[in-house]
Order: structure tokens, then sequence, then C-alpha cells
């Protein structure tokens, strides 16, 4: 069962109508959490769970975060995210291969080859 909550100690309800006037917090007693709706989103207007099951300023800054408005940044600090923790996974995995070759095999490599392996 679902149970609307209109007034809390931070007006995070009033401050979410603010934001947008469709948005509205519940209670759900079958699965004991906080949630933020929107009604406007057909058929489930589930909008978010609300971080820490508090309402505090931390559900305004998670609902301006993903608002569809914002998607976009959201994207963007994704992508750099997950490409700096790739360059981050491809340096550990040279490291650690280095770790296992001989350093005289490596000398005699970029003796060979001529060439200088920079990990930057």
């Amino acid at each position: 069962m679902l149970i609307k909550i209109n007034n809390d100690v931070h007006d995070i309800c009033s401050r979410l109508k603010e934001i947008d006037p469709n948005y509205y917090v519940v209670y759900n007693t079958g699965l004991g959490r906080l949630e933020v709706h929107y009604s406007r989103q057909y058929p489930n207007s589930l909008a978010c769970i609300v971080p820490n099951n508090r309402l505090d300023s931390g559900t305004i800054t998670h609902i301006n975060c993903t608002r569809k408005e914002n998607v976009d940044k959201l994207i963007k600090e994704m992508d750099e995210s997950n490409a700096k923790l790739e360059k981050e996974n491809i340096k550990s995995t040279i490291e650690n291969a280095l770790g296992k070759i001989p350093l005289t095999s490596l000398a005699a490599l970029q003796e060979s080859v001529g060439w200088v392996l920079r990990l930057s």
C-alpha cells in the first residue's frame, strides 16, 4: 500500500513541487521505503527511491540529477567516469603483465625495437 506524504520536517515535499508540481512522495508499506513518484509518467509513476530512506536535501539533489533535462550531462559524466576507469584498468593490466617479465627481457626488447614504454 502507498501512503502519500504531504508534509515533512524539511519541506522536501513542497520543494519537490517547486521543481515540478507532478512530483509527490509516498511511503511504500509493502517494501518499507520512501519513494518519489511523477504523476505524468505512465504507466509506472515511480521516479526514484528516496536515497537512504530519508527525506532530506539528498532527495532534492538526486531528483535534480536524474531529471530528463539533465540527461545529457549525466551521460557525459558517466562516459568520462567509464573512460577513466578503463584507462586505469588498462594501466594496471600492463603493469601487472610487465611485472611478470624479467627486466633483462624488457631491456633486450627495448634495444631491438628502439622504443620506450611509458605508463602515463
